[in-house]
């Protein structure tokens, strides 16, 4: 399990009973929560909240909206604060904090280092997991007090981005920005704006990356035992087995051509499948950990795109982007390419090291039957029929990779099967698929010269984006359009 606990810092978090047991938000949120008092150098201040997201070598670093010791103004001199004031919810000591990183755009985001306080116990594991549409929610702080609204009055979520959390919440007032928002096991983001019962948050997995700041800060959110499932840390989503249409069928997939796999019935097994393809930051973990060489690496070059072209440029590998640029720190939520097959295989073996469990590569039919929903959905695309909902592609991407799950997900919550980037799956390539595979688990042919590839890309049209296209490279090659996710058996 020790193992498995050096993850948490790129993957998840979690615990806690929130429902309406205020009692346990006092005794082991609440003490995480902080109000802020800034003063700026104009003689203005600005009121808000923090809590507590990581502690090392006695020092304690605390997450709050930008704005809260940023102004936004168009003069640097009146821009940061000159004095923070902290104070721990419970307590009448104030602390003086310094500002390791601020911002008000893109995020909103600011993070804090204080000297942690004698005798005072950070309580790690009050961080979330469950992020769900619809789902009920509370938070603390409000007027510069440690405010817990009643179970009764909570706010519920309406939509979910990988940044962003939208609410309905009529009692978020003045000086709730920075308070944590409270789902039904912890602590799931952090409030940055509210207007008139409309309310905005950062996710934790905002969060997580704009604290990290590639590895420059700690990061230290813990789990209990309970939750140290490695389902949680990687975002898997249980994909129930089942029967189901594989191929191209006119009435649901538009015109069939003479490369798509004829319809044909096929039963699965369940399977989990993670609800995000992998990124720049989970890469470049296994890369820090293992040293190993990807096949670009070993080659020297991969294919980028120069804005009219795919073409050969020596130098790029899984840490650049689509144009072999090497990524920003802000970007490493985005999904890995320049990856290979075997490069996605050598992850996964990775991963199963890990954790004791064996992760691999989806087959074929169960990324088809993962994208379309499992029985739930009878969509061109993955979880809809107008593309631009669900999907980066030619005429969205801008030509590049996006962040994953910043669109619409299907409907068992799995983002990007449909765009951003094509997906390796385990099956060598046939174009007789049909005809030579099993109809129960089927895992394609024995042999072959390409692997097979899945959900289009930023750099393909709307035709390419659909569930049933595939795609099939040869298992060294690596492309500024390729990555994966991964997959693991119940």
């Amino acid at each position: 399990m020790q193992r498995i606990l050096t993850l948490v810092f790129f993957y998840a978090f979690g615990w806690m009973n929130l429902s309406a047991q205020t009692d346990i938000v006092s005794d082991a949120i609440k003490s995480n929560v902080a109000t802020i008092n800034s003063r700026f150098v104009s003689n203005n201040n600005e009121q808000g909240f923090g809590f507590v997201v990581g502690e090392s070598n006695g020092r304690l670093y605390l997450a709050t909206a930008g704005h809260v010791v940023m102004e936004d103004g168009a003069d640097p001199s009146k821009e940061i604060a000159n004095s923070i004031g902290i104070r721990f919810c419970g307590s009448d000591q104030t602390y003086t904090a310094s500002i390791l990183q601020a911002a008000i755009r893109p995020y909103d985001f600011a993070l804090l280092e204080i000297p942690k306080p004698n005798g005072y116990v950070w309580k790690a594991d009050c961080l979330g997991t469950n992020l769900q549409a619809g789902q009920s929610v509370g938070y603390i702080g409000r007027n510069n007090d440690c405010y817990i609204p009643n179970p009764n009055t909570r706010g519920s979520i309406n939509k979910i981005t990988m940044d962003l959390v939208f609410l309905d919440f009529n009692s978020v007032g003045r000086g709730t920005s920075g308070a944590p928002l409270i789902g039904s096991d912890g602590i799931i983001g952090m409030i940055i704006a509210a207007e008139q019962g409309n309310v905005e948050a950062l996710t934790i997995e905002r969060l997580r990356n704009e604290v990290t700041n590639g590895g420059r800060f700690p990061f230290r959110f813990g789990l209990r035992a309970e939750d140290k499932s490695d389902l949680k840390l990687f975002n898997m989503v249980k994909v129930e087995g089942g029967q189901f249409t594989m191929g191209c069928e006119n009435s649901r997939d538009g015109s069939c051509t003479n490369n798509d796999m004829t319809e044909h019935q096929v039963s699965l097994s369940g399977f989990y499948l993670s609800k995000f393809e992998v990124t720049v930051q989970q890469f470049k973990a296994f890369i820090e950990a293992t040293r190993y060489q990807t096949d670009a690496d070993k080659k020297g070059y991969s294919y980028v795109w120069t804005g009219t072209a795919i073409v050969q440029k020596q130098g790029v590998n899984w840490s650049c982007n689509t144009a072999g640029i090497p990524h920003k720190s802000s970007d490493f939520g985005q999904p890995v390419v320049h990856v290979s097959y075997n490069d996605a295989v050598a992850y996964c073996r990775w991963l199963s090291k890990q954790t004791g469990k064996t992760y691999r590569l989806p087959t074929e039919a169960e990324w088809e039957y993962a994208a379309r929903g499992g029985k739930l959905s009878n969509h061109k695309y993955a979880g809809s029929n107008i593309l631009r909902d669900v999907a980066w592609y030619n005429e969205t991407s801008g030509n590049t990779t996006h962040q994953v799950g910043a669109l619409n997900p299907n409907e068992l919550r799995l983002y990007d099967m449909s765009g951003n980037v094509w997906e390796w799956c385990a099956d060598w390539f046939s174009p007789d698929y049909d005809n030579n595979s099993s109809n129960v688990n089927p895992q394609g042919p024995t042999s072959g010269l390409n692997k097979v590839l899945r959900g289009g890309s930023w750099g393909v049209t709307d035709n390419l984006c659909r569930i049933i296209t595939r795609n099939a490279h040869p298992p060294s090659f690596s492309d500024p359009s390729f990555g994966f996710r991964v997959a693991r058996n119940f």
